[in-house]
């Protein structure tokens, strides 16, 4: 699980019943991690727990390390609340020395109590504080960049691109609309196009992130999507489609988000069975079945009305790192790429890919 997602973005699970949580980045020796801290005498709990798509199977080394802050002792008690029956406690563990890390181990109980609806329940008591490290702080874009070398695509880059014009990187940035359009069409005052450098605004071009139809066949060296991917219809027939205008040994690289770790913590993740049967159906269209979901089990205040009202655009496909490279390895047997790697960090909230095409 990712406390730090839940408790930075105030997760409506997240609620602290006593004391002071706060999500930061902890300054470790060696690596910065993104974590909690916590006061002592603080109680925090997860209602709902079992809708977390990362808690469908139970994991008893949940990839969290924790240590003392101040002078004393500080213990973690983390109970399992079933809604009809006593809490179960799934660890308790002191912590004597802040320059020790400790990893948290979690004991899941197979009894009936625990298998149906239930709530997490956090304690740290004792005179000292907790760090709770749950993930080194990694910038996954960072990893993919480096294949962004010639001309090419970023798809959906919004005020902030990622990928920039350099001496050997020719790229254009295709949206929906231009972003001159932008303040009078979303009515936000932190979108206008004069946010933009004048030579990087130049380089934005009208157009379809599914189709990207306005670039000629096998024209461009790579195509760059941070956090769009997953708000694209027909996932697979995406792919084929930005296959089709690179080159080839051209690489599709991005960002996306980890259905298990983000604030899609409850969507069923997107199966490769799943996504071939969406482009077996054909089309990019973004059906009532889509809101729904979305509104499901992201969010539930929402109705599908009120989201086209917004013009929201909401994720329709929640691929977890093993499903995309399931996707990524059947593109492969059908000779579209030649390779492709999924990098993963524990506990993150995205996860970053790469597809060459062959």
């Amino acid at each position: 699980m990712n406390l730090f997602d839940f408790a930075k973005r105030q997760d409506r699970s997240f609620t602290v019943v006593k004391g002071g949580v706060s999500a930061v980045a902890l300054k470790w020796p060696g690596q910065t991690q993104r974590g909690l801290r916590i006061e002592p005498g603080t109680v925090f709990k997860l209602t709902g727990a079992h809708e977390f798509t990362a808690l469908r199977v139970r994991p008893d080394l949940p990839g969290w390390l924790g240590t003392a802050v101040g002078d004393g002792k500080a213990r973690l008690k983390v109970q399992l609340k079933p809604k009809r029956h006593p809490a179960i406690e799934l660890c308790a563990i002191s912590f004597k020395n802040e320059h020790d890390r400790v990893p948290i181990e979690l004991c899941w109980p197979m009894v009936a109590e625990s298998l149906s609806a239930f709530d997490l329940v956090f304690t740290v008591d004792g005179s000292a504080g907790l760090e709770l490290a749950v993930g080194p702080q990694i910038n996954l874009r960072d990893k993919v960049r480096p294949l962004a070398k010639g001309r090419g695509v970023e798809v959906g880059p919004g005020l902030n691109p990622a990928i920039l014009p350099s001496d050997d990187i020719d790229v254009h940035y295709v949206e929906a609309t231009h972003p001159s359009e932008w303040q009078a069409l979303y009515k936000k005052q932190k979108t206008a196009a004069s946010q933009i450098p004048g030579p990087v605004l130049e380089r934005y071009r009208v157009g379809s992130a599914v189709t990207l139809e306005e670039f000629e066949p096998e024209s461009l060296d790579f195509i760059f999507s941070n956090h769009v991917f997953e708000h694209l219809p027909n996932p697979i027939q995406v792919l084929h489609n930005w296959l089709g205008v690179l080159k080839p040994g051209g690489a599709i690289i991005g960002v996306t988000p980890n259905p298990l770790y983000s604030f899609d913590c409850r969507q069923p993740v997107t199966t490769l069975a799943e996504a071939r049967k969406e482009q077996d159906d054909g089309g990019h269209n973004i059906s009532r079945a889509k809101y729904e979901r979305w509104c499901r089990w992201t969010t539930p205040e929402a109705t599908p009305e009120s989201l086209k009202a917004r013009n929201y655009s909401i994720h329709v496909n929640f691929f977890s790192p093993v499903t995309f490279a399931d996707t990524a390895e059947y593109l492969k047997r059908k000779k579209l790429v030649s390779g492709f790697a999924v990098n993963d960090v524990p506990n993150n909230k995205d996860f970053a890919f790469a597809l060459i095409k062959r």
